[in-house]
């Protein structure tokens, strides 16, 4: 301001109701720090690119300033993290951030907030999970339901999971993510071509009954002594029909992938009605979506006790 032009120092004919105010375009990147995962941590954030990092004290930071923060980063949203110094202590210095989120903004820096250095100490650092979304892939199998398994996070490219304490449990979640609801067979290095790239997971401790890999306890993000000779690998199992997916036990109408179909594509199949029967997959012009009933369907897609149709093509069942 020194620069500017300006009248007298200290000359106005004004009051403090006319006090003027600025609202700075900024640059507040927060990041997570210490945990297993990468979705995972102790809030730290910096004012400026080549500030100092720092954490952020907790005694006013709210749900809707986590899901916030996490939406910065690509996540979908999260949670706070319960617990003292969950995710280690920092030695940075700590801020104090008193934001106002409503819990729909995509930047921290879109919350009206006031901030600066704080006295707090480290176990009062802000610490959320985040929303994960993790994908899979299987690639090098001879067919599209086996392959060695790849996996990454939404910042990551694709690496591999090394075979280390990698058993049917896990495969069995790899499947299920991959829409394989029945079950996997884990394989060992060697069985399919070795990877290039990151090896992001060592010692994977899935239950079995998980929905995703995101799921399962993790022992580190990136932290194992393997080499690509230990990718590990899966062979998915997939039922040729819905009969033989409600035989296994999958009673719930739905979303199936059938092996009966090229490349396992996805069907509809009611469960409800006995049968069971399968639906069709959806209209190729998608005007027809899968969570319609048989009386939706039958008009363009032809009988129940007949022929079924997957756009303009037959497919007998």
């Amino acid at each position: 301001l020194g620069d500017c032009p300006a009248n007298s120092w200290g000359s106005s004919d004004c009051s403090h109701k006319e006090d003027t105010g600025v609202v700075c375009e900024g640059f507040l990147v927060p990041r997570l720090v210490g945990a297993h995962y990468p979705w995972q941590g102790r809030v730290e954030v910096r004012p400026w690119e080549f500030a100092d990092w720092g954490t952020v004290c907790n005694t006013s930071w709210t749900e809707a300033n986590t899901n916030v923060v996490c939406r910065q980063m690509g996540y979908t949203g999260g949670a706070n993290a319960a617990g003292q110094a969950t995710f280690g202590e920092a030695a940075s210095s700590t801020y104090q951030i008193d934001a106002s989120c409503r819990g729909n903004e995509t930047s921290i820096m879109s919350c009206g907030f006031t901030w600066g250095r704080t006295t707090c100490d480290s176990r009062q650092d802000v610490q959320v999970a985040c929303t994960a979304a993790v994908s899979i892939r299987l690639i090098g199998g001879q067919s599209f339901i086996q392959g060695r398994v790849e996996i990454r996070d939404i910042h990551g490219e694709w690496g591999t999971i090394c075979d280390d304490g990698f058993d049917d449990r896990d495969a069995q979640v790899v499947c299920r993510q991959l829409g394989y609801v029945t079950g996997g067979v884990a394989t060992v290095g060697g069985v399919f071509d070795e990877g290039t790239g990151p090896i992001w997971l060592e010692e994977l401790n899935c239950v079995g009954n998980e929905s995703s890999v995101a799921d399962c306890q993790i022992s580190r993000w990136e932290s194992h002594d393997c080499s690509h000779k230990e990718d590990a690998g899966v062979s998915c199992e997939l039922e040729a029909g819905c009969a033989e997916y409600y035989a296994s036990g999958s009673t719930t109408s739905g979303v199936y992938r059938l092996g009966s179909l090229p490349s396992g594509a996805l069907a509809y199949c009611d469960m409800d009605t006995p049968g069971p029967w399968t639906v069709i997959q959806r209209r190729q012009d998608g005007s027809v979506p899968f969570n319609r009933t048989w009386e939706d369907y039958k008009s363009g897609f032809g009988h129940k006790n007949g022929e079924y149709w997957l756009g303009n093509e037959n497919i007998h069942l």
